[in-house]
């Protein structure tokens, strides 16, 4: 259940995120707090100080419970 496998796993696309192998999640279950109502109950909600916006990153090795065959 590594994130290179995952739908969800979307490869680097600038030079900085390549150098460091780092690619983006899209899961709907990590939500921007700001934008969220739900309950969180199995979601992770991620929050920047001034709420304006805010992102993750991820390994393609790392693994998650909500993983998604592609």
């Amino acid at each position: 259940m590594k994130c290179k496998n995952c739908k969800y796993y979307k490869k680097p696309k600038n030079d900085y995120d390549i150098e460091r192998d780092l690619g983006k999640c899209t899961s709907p279950k990590f939500v921007y707090e700001c934008n969220n109502n739900k309950p969180l109950n199995d979601m992770l909600a991620y929050w920047d100080y001034e709420s304006y916006s805010a992102g993750f990153n991820v390994g393609k090795n790392f693994g998650c419970i909500h993983f998604t065959n592609k």
